[in-house]
């Protein structure tokens, strides 16, 4: 009896021990996801509302990760991890809106319940690619955001979709023994467990920048725009 309540207790034990956390990714009307051409003379604005558009992947990493690097090869050299939980946009008429199916999610790896975590989710277009977020991070190996957009990487077509993050988020994942409800990882304000994305102080905004693949460096546009300056000139001068 006695080798019976042990062999049950260790398994007890194994399994909280690889429990993974609970956390919501629906982001509401906090951080809205955007396109941002911005850095091509364009605009910005909420992602469309037409489901498969855009997808994310929920990364996590050690609380005391508090920021990334502005062309996100932090996401390919070990510093975040991802959680092996996916969102896709909804179809509400704003736009910008994130969700995922049956509303809670269970990490698969990196985050167990209690853990307190930094956090952020990796968005792209779907053109790009799907639910693989591996394919993404091959494109992105090797790739700058240069004057809002961009370039380099496996990035191969030009003007090819969108690709950004959002700010970083931190909290504590739910679930498991703990008696925690999900981590809502958008928010207005702090909470008990963490601090959610898009709570203030100071929230930004989730761009998804355009890709532009094989682009010409900045400069060159710079370049191309003083020309066709330069040619306007001298047509009114004629």
């Amino acid at each position: 009896m006695k080798k019976l309540f042990a062999l049950l207790y260790a398994s007890i034990v194994a399994t909280s021990a690889f429990a993974q956390g609970t956390i919501t990714v629906a982001n509401g009307s906090y951080a809205f996801a955007r396109t941002n051409a911005i850095g091509f003379g364009l605009t910005a604005g909420n992602t469309a509302p037409v489901l498969g558009g855009f997808y994310y992947a929920v990364f996590t990493a050690a609380s005391t990760v508090t920021s990334i690097d502005v062309n996100l090869q932090n996401l390919l050299n070990g510093t975040w991890t991802f959680t092996g939980v996916y969102a896709t946009n909804s179809a509400v008429a704003t736009g910008g809106r994130l969700l995922t199916g049956g509303g809670i999610a269970t990490t698969t790896q990196g985050w167990t319940p209690g853990q307190t975590n930094s956090y952020l989710l990796l968005g792209w277009s779907g053109n790009l690619a799907t639910t693989d977020v591996n394919s993404i991070l091959n494109q992105l190996r090797g790739a700058q955001l240069q004057g809002g957009f961009w370039v380099g990487g496996g990035f191969t077509n030009l003007f090819s979709g969108f690709l950004g993050v959002t700010p970083i988020g931190f909290g504590e994942a739910g679930g498991g023994t703990t008696g925690l409800g999900p981590l809502q990882l958008f928010g207005a304000t702090a909470t008990a467990a963490g601090q959610p994305i898009g709570s203030n102080p100071n929230p930004s905004p989730f761009d998804l920048f355009v890709v532009c693949g094989p682009c010409p460096e900045p400069s060159a546009f710079a370049l191309a725009g003083l020309g066709a300056a330069a040619v306007l000139f001298l047509r009114r001068r004629c």
